[in-house]
């Protein structure tokens, strides 16, 4: 069961679990998982803040904007996109995959 007490450890079957966050597993096993969007972290408690990128060669200027988190990624971390579609994500294993880092 999903709570939104810190000291909810799992241990009893209940975890603190916020943000949107799904309580599963198993008692003593818990996790929390589909956090809202901009959301992240062990109980959906991290909040994902906007990136600014400016001063692009002109080439290059589609990369430029606000970055907005907007999911997460196979390792749990946030990945974020702006108004012309660019992506900014952390990935370990450069694989995609949650994998551990290469």
């Amino acid at each position: 069961i999903a709570t939104t007490s810190p000291s909810d450890d799992g241990s009893d079957g209940r975890f603190y679990c916020v943000n949107g966050g799904d309580a599963g597993g198993t008692t003593g096993s818990c996790t929390c998982t589909s956090c809202n969007t901009g959301f992240f972290g062990t109980h959906c408690e991290g909040e994902a803040q906007p990136i600014i990128v400016s001063g692009m060669c002109p080439d290059k200027v589609v990369y430029d904007g606000t970055y907005y988190p907007i999911a997460l990624t196979a390792s749990g971390r946030p990945w974020y996109e702006n108004g012309n579609g660019m992506s900014l994500y952390f990935d370990p294993s450069c694989r995609g995959d949650g994998g551990s880092a290469n």
